[in-house]
């Protein structure tokens, strides 16, 4: 990319006023080159079927990836290294108000979600995954996903007990057919470990998901 300006002074000033943009763009190159990576040569087609077959969704999922849950407003994928944990997981429910896109609505519904289904030990339940809101920020804003009008939120989540934690990018979006409200969300834990190629993988799956609408819309 090249960048151009009459003098410095307006190239920084192009540079403040479209830096999202440009930073949106390499992205974009680079969510497509993960892809081609991800899901050139195989996914987990278990998985994909079975979102496609009982719910009416889809999501391409890379091989290693495992179905750790499944409920009737829930599934839960992941992919567990030696040193990392990568985690994917889907909710749904009625879609019923605008507001229920509503940044601090999300968020809550997430919460209320994770406090339900993410443990960090199954054995022991009083251990539950939150938004970490105190610390850190929470970055909220407006985005299409696949022509959807979707909700991202790119967050830190952490256990009520304080003992594990890392970062996490979800969507919010609407089915409007089957009147059904989705949340998808990418969370990853490796300590210790730089996240942001990990996060970009997760991000790109969960740009590979299709609500029925999609999936009933003739292909040119």
């Amino acid at each position: 990319m090249y960048l151009f300006g009459d003098t410095e002074e307006n190239l920084k000033l192009h540079l403040r006023k479209d830096g999202q943009n440009i930073i949106d763009y390499f992205n974009e190159i680079e969510r497509s080159r993960l892809e081609l990576n991800m899901f050139g040569t195989k996914s987990t087609q278990g998985v994909s079927t079975l979102l496609k077959r009982d719910y009416g969704i889809e999501l391409r999922v890379p091989v290693g990836y495992l179905l750790a849950d499944k409920q009737d407003d829930f599934i839960w994928l992941r992919q567990i290294e030696s040193n990392r944990d990568k985690d994917v997981f889907i909710t749904w429910k009625p879609y019923t108000s605008e507001y229920q896109l509503l940044p601090d609505s999300v968020i809550e519904w997430r919460d209320a979600v994770a406090k339900k289904y993410l443990y960090e030990d199954p054995e022991n339940p009083i251990s539950y995954l939150v938004t970490e809101k105190k610390n850190f920020p929470i970055s909220v804003k407006q985005v299409t996903l696949n022509k959807h009008f979707a909700m991202q939120v790119r967050a830190l989540w952490r256990t009520n007990t304080t003992t594990m934690g890392g970062p996490y990018i979800g969507y919010a979006l609407v089915d409007q057919p089957k009147g059904r409200l989705y949340y998808i969300e990418g969370f990853a834990f490796a300590p210790g470990k730089d996240k942001r190629e990990i996060m970009r993988e997760l991000d790109t799956i969960l740009s590979t998901f299709r609500t029925s609408a999609d999936l009933t819309t003739p292909t040119n």
